[in-house]
């Protein structure tokens, strides 16, 4: 039995998945635009004598997310997913993929992100639609 939810008149097998999305979308545009975008807090953290603790976290996020590694993460991951046999490993890398799609949308990866988004769909699409194996 494959569980369905019907939205607006068309069934949406992962929509919990596309939630997960969205909820990375969400927290990646809150740190976006309140820790990394604002000027007074990029001035904080350029000067070496009284930088906060915090700031070494946020340049440890713009450097992942502008790097080359930290930009095929994603699409390496949603690769790696079709690959996976098990069927629960395959769901849980899944999500994760869906969520690191949806914070890469915000932080500067958009190409990427959206191939991550494509393929992390397809996948868990097809893992609700295969039939259960007892």
């Amino acid at each position: 039995m494959v569980r369905v939810t019907r939205v607006l008149f068309v069934e949406v097998p992962i929509l919990g998945a596309l939630l997960l999305a969205a909820i990375g979308f969400a927290v990646a545009l809150v740190l976006r635009y309140e820790l990394v975008e604002p000027v007074s807090i990029g001035i904080l953290c350029d000067e070496a004598a009284n930088a906060p603790l915090w700031c070494g976290p946020r340049r440890g996020l713009i450097v992942s997310a502008q790097s080359m590694p930290g930009r095929v993460l994603m699409p390496a991951l949603a690769c790696l997913l079709w690959l996976v046999r098990s069927e629960v490993t395959a769901r849980r890398l899944g999500f994760l993929v869906l969520f690191l799609a949806g914070f890469g949308l915000v932080f500067y990866n958009t190409g990427l992100a959206v191939v991550a988004l494509v393929i992390g769909s397809l996948r868990l699409i097809r893992l609700e639609k295969a039939p259960r194996q007892a």
